[in-house]
């Protein structure tokens, strides 16, 4: 959206007021059988998406069949269902009644995380050709909202390599929920299904993936120098992680090598494969070049 807004050029030192696209977050309201949930701030498109995917990635609802009826009245989302929400797991999601697009990771909410991750297996030998994720990595690029603000996070999920969703978000949190929203009401079959997303990869994000049975996500952004969440994460999902840098604006992706033949860690590529990370936990953290198979470009 166009708004007037004041700008500043350090160069001459003046001030002026200029039409400019502008990325908004607003609230949306979620409520389930007429109660409130919680408050989502976030981009105002699909925002019946947004709420059906929070509910599912944030382990609410399991299944389409839960839900008996969706509505939305200006900024909030009812979503009714067939049988009431249990209280405590309504209660575990409700702590924080207003949820930004912030990216911090309470150590409490790590805690839960990984708890989580101990119940939650996502079991799958799906598998597609490396050139099928450089064309899904491209397919991020399509966002105009992005090229006109460069402030918002795209994401993409695809279905047997056909594009199925794409959601624009201030918050990458809210773009995935969008586009799995999306995908529990086109009953996208999420066994076969890859998310593909920008911005780097908290262990929160890792975990909506895995609630909903996606067994590979990629994520489009510049290399992380710690990574700990993921690598300590690795054994628990049992899904593929892919991280596809920013290397200009068409990133490149190469087979990745066997986890023996790592090449030390300056290498500008990632892969994390959960299931060579298998040993992470036991033990003593190793580290990044023994846990993990980098490849090189």
């Amino acid at each position: 959206m166009n708004f007037s807004v004041e700008k500043l050029n350090t160069q001459s030192n003046t001030r002026y007021m200029m039409e400019e696209a502008v990325a908004i977050e607003m609230p949306v309201n979620v409520f389930i059988n007429g109660e409130y949930v919680i408050t989502l701030l976030a981009t105002p498109t699909l925002q019946q998406e947004l709420a059906v995917g929070w509910l599912f990635t944030e382990g609410v609802l399991e299944s389409k069949e839960q839900i008996t009826q969706t509505s939305v009245e200006q900024e909030n989302i009812y979503v009714t269902t067939n049988q009431p929400i249990p209280n405590e797991r309504l209660r575990v999601v409700s702590v924080s009644r207003l949820l930004t697009t912030a990216c911090g990771l309470s150590a409490k909410k790590f805690l839960t995380i990984m708890s989580a991750m101990e119940q939650k297996v996502v079991d799958s030998t799906y598998a597609v050709p490396a050139d099928t994720i450089l064309r899904m990595v491209d397919r991020l690029n399509e966002s105009r909202l992005f090229r006109v603000t460069g402030g918002v996070h795209v994401a993409a999920l695809f279905e047997e390599e056909r594009l199925v969703a794409f959601a624009e978000d201030v918050g990458r949190h809210n773009a995935i929920d969008k586009v799995v929203g999306r995908g529990i009401q086109s009953n996208v079959n999420f066994s076969k299904a890859i998310l593909a997303s920008t911005g780097r990869q908290p262990a929160d994000m890792i975990l909506k993936a895995a609630r909903v049975g996606l067994p590979i996500a990629i994520w489009h952004h510049s290399r992380r120098k710690d990574g700990h969440y993921p690598r300590m994460l690795c054994p628990k999902p049992h899904h593929e992680c892919l991280h596809a840098p920013r290397s200009n604006t068409n990133p490149r992706l190469a087979t990745p090598v066997p986890l023996h033949e790592t090449p030390p860690c300056p290498q500008k590529r990632l892969l994390i494969t959960f299931k060579a990370c298998q040993s992470v936990f036991q033990g003593k953290m190793p580290n990044a070049a023994s846990a993990i198979p980098w490849i090189d470009v």
